[in-house]
């Protein structure tokens, strides 16, 4: 008997394997180099550098295109902490993280059990109102800590570092297959607002981007409208003026305190 014809065909499918080259190329620069997430943003910055921009002005630049083009982690509804270093190696740090409002209750918040699973690892919340929703909203600080680093240690003004993430937001981000997994796996919390939903999730609103056939555009011309606002009126506006108007009644109607 020929060995060669008496082996059972498998009945299991076959495995596909993909190998990814992940590589990070060597950059050289006699003005600078600015690191970022996502490579318009640090463009952004390193534009910014060699339009004779300093450090700082280049870091707050990066950082407001961020919350352009990856809107999930680099909002301007969030907060940080920012540290500054002058040639003589002092080092400043600037904290603008988030703060709760005034009217939060703890009661609002009731614990049903075990922990949340974020990425925190909070004690689990009912509803998961601490993570999602209009209750899970705080004081943002991004903007009055960005606009406060650039204040201290720019060299350009606001309305300058803000012009590159205006065009950003009335372009649109470029929706790759990256910010198509990050809607995916938010398409939960997105789907409960409507208006997350419908820029978000709503293919209707892409375009095809002509520079990258693999990706769309996604065109945010709210957020260019607020941020051409905060360009003419400044930061404080975000808290204070028209914009401040515009968020608290769009939390209120929500369901926000």
């Amino acid at each position: 008997m020929d060995e060669r014809n008496t082996h059972a065909p498998s009945l299991t499918p076959p495995v596909s394997h993909q190998t990814w080259a992940i590589t990070k190329p060597q950059v050289q620069s006699t003005g600078g180099i600015v690191a970022a997430q996502h490579h318009e943003a640090a463009q952004i910055g390193a534009d910014i550098l060699a339009a004779d921009g300093n450090a700082m002005d280049a870091a707050v630049a990066t950082a407001l295109a961020l919350s352009v083009v990856e809107p999930w982690l680099s909002g301007l509804g969030g907060g940080g902490f920012l540290l500054h270093a002058n040639a003589a190696g002092h080092v400043e740090a600037l904290d603008f993280n988030l703060r709760t409002p005034m009217a939060a209750d703890p009661a609002d918040y009731p614990l049903d059990g075990g922990a949340g699973g974020d990425w925190f690892n909070w004690p689990k919340v009912q509803d998961d109102c601490n993570l999602i929703g209009p209750m899970s909203i705080c004081v943002p600080g991004a903007v009055a800590g960005l606009a406060e680093a650039l204040a201290r240690h720019g060299t350009l003004s606001w309305a300058e570092v803000l012009a590159p993430t205006i065009a950003l937001a009335e372009r649109g981000m470029r929706v790759d297959w990256f910010a198509d997994l990050a809607f995916a796996i938010d398409t939960p919390g997105l789907s409960l607002n409507p208006h997350a939903a419908a820029l978000f999730l709503d293919s209707a609103g892409h375009t095809p981007d002509p520079t990258d056939p693999t990706a769309r555009l996604l065109p945010m011309p709210a957020k260019a409208a607020m941020l051409r606002h905060l360009a003419k009126s400044g930061a404080q506006d975000f808290y204070e003026g028209e914009v401040a108007a515009d968020l608290l009644r769009d939390l209120q109607e929500a369901g926000s305190k």
